[in-house]
């Protein structure tokens, strides 16, 4: 009965924010969900952040169901989701799942809330900032097309008076006055001087034929030039397919040395098939050997990309706006930051679109690309830490299928919601603010978690130090 009552008083308050956790902007950070599942659900800080995570991969589910046909907003063939991106960072997402689920494990609840709390704010600043700027676009491009608009009246108004017969009339008047006025000139003119005003402008006129010449010439010359190359041509073809096969390949090799390593070392609620015991010497060699299994995938796709990047360079590519160019910098730098997103979505249960969606933004990613792309990549994690929380022991099978359910349906209530505030305000900083509310909102209830599991574990005289993993 606790899992029912729980999941009826929370599954209201989703349904009637599942559009920012869901949809707006695709970041998928549930982040309310922690404190309202501590307070209304009574559950652990632990507990809360798992049932948080498995909400987040039914979300991310439905919502990915509805990104992945979309294509590109710049280029109506490429595919809306940057597998590019995806297939590099998300090895290195899920290695840093791994860790956070022991972290999460490890560290104590009240230092899971501190951590929730801080991360809360810093996105409830950056939601408020970021809002603010889009309302000020979005006021100068409403003020832009109003000017447009009354130029266009503007013009529209001068043809209707220039056909009016009192017009016609005028305009042939001046026409006639102005013809009067050169015959005049000619006549008072010299024959000469016409005559080398006439050379002077024949001379002029051949001068500017020759130029014109020369210029068509020239851009002919440079696209002729410009030899037909196939290897460009096989490139720009491979970046059409919506479900291209090395990439998804690669990512599905990722999920599943993750997955099968959850099996082979086991937890509470699955003993290990290798009859393995927690915390053995076996048990830590097949965690740490997932490590590097990621680290290859993502090295692979890594050298992937840095060819490709090097062909592009060497038959003129050309890059759409919001592309990554993979150079060596960024197939080395962009792994180690998203690391980091991975270990703090399972460690805090924020999902990992929380922070790799502004990650994508600051990269430079073209905004809708970043999102279907975050998306994506929240939807392998969030599974991938949902079943090893459900492996070891942190929720059961139950809790896990009602909360996924949830997660699904407040993902499609969700994307409702904000198709229809779209079309009514088409103001998408209003979203933001909408983030921005609830996200303070959310940043309240943890305090007020944190508080009261303070307060709880003092009056209980409880253990405040870390836990034990095994």
């Amino acid at each position: 009965m606790n899992v029912l009552y729980t999941s009826l008083c929370v599954y209201s308050k989703y349904l009637y924010v599942s559009y920012r956790n869901c949809c707006t902007c695709s970041k998928f950070h549930t982040s309310d969900s922690v404190p309202v599942l501590f307070l209304i659900g009574r559950y652990p800080a632990s507990v809360a952040i798992a049932l948080s995570t498995i909400i987040i991969f039914g979300a991310s589910a439905s919502v990915y169901a509805t990104l992945a046909l979309k294509r590109h907003p710049l280029d109506n063939q490429r595919p809306l989701i940057d597998y590019q991106i995806a297939v590099i960072v998300e090895p290195i997402i899920l290695a840093g799942s791994v860790v956070g689920v022991f972290l999460n494990v490890w560290f104590p609840n009240w230092s899971l809330t501190v951590m929730l709390l801080l991360v809360l704010l810093v996105v409830s600043y950056r939601s408020i900032k970021k809002g603010r700027q889009m309302w000020k676009k979005e006021n100068e491009e409403r003020a832009l097309q109003q000017q447009e608009k009354q130029v266009s009246n503007s013009v529209e108004e001068e043809e209707n008076v220039e056909t009016h017969p009192q017009m016609v009339e005028t305009r042939l008047t001046n026409a006639e006055f102005e013809l009067q006025q050169d015959t005049r000139n000619i006549q008072e003119t010299p024959l000469e001087e016409n005559v080398e005003h006439h050379d002077a402008d024949s001379h002029h006129v051949h001068e500017e034929e020759d130029k014109n010449l020369v210029l068509e010439n020239s851009l002919e010359e440079a696209l002729e030039s410009k030899p037909y190359s196939p290897t460009l041509e096989k490139i720009k073809k491979s970046e059409l397919i919506a479900f291209p096969v090395i990439s998804w390949c690669l990512l599905l090799l990722s999920w599943s040395i993750v997955f099968i390593s959850s099996f082979l070392k086991g937890g509470k609620s699955f003993p290990s098939v290798l009859g393995i015991a927690k915390c053995s010497v076996e048990y830590w060699v097949i965690v740490g050997a997932s490590f590097p299994l990621l680290l290859l995938m993502s090295g692979i796709a890594g050298v992937i990309l840095r060819y490709l990047h090097h062909k592009k360079e060497q038959h003129g590519y050309n890059y759409l706006e919001g592309d990554i160019r993979w150079t060596t910098r960024n197939v080395t730098l962009i792994p180690l930051v998203f690391f980091t997103a991975g270990l703090a979505a399972s460690l805090l249960g924020i999902g990992g679109g929380l922070v790799v969606g502004p990650l994508l933004l600051e990269m430079g990613v073209h905004p809708l690309v970043g999102v279907a792309t975050s998306s994506f990549t929240v939807l392998l994690t969030g599974s991938s830490t949902a079943i090893q929380f459900l492996i070891m022991g942190v929720v059961s099978w139950d809790y896990f299928c009602w909360y996924f359910v949830c997660g699904i349906l407040s993902g499609i209530a969700g994307q409702v919601v904000v198709a229809l505030l779209m079309k009514r305000f088409n103001r998408p900083s209003l979203i933001v603010f909408i983030i921005a509310i609830f996200i303070a909102i959310s940043s309240i209830l943890t305090g007020a978690m944190g508080i009261k599991s303070l307060v709880d574990n003092l009056m209980q005289g409880g253990y405040f130090g870390f836990n034990n993993i095994c």
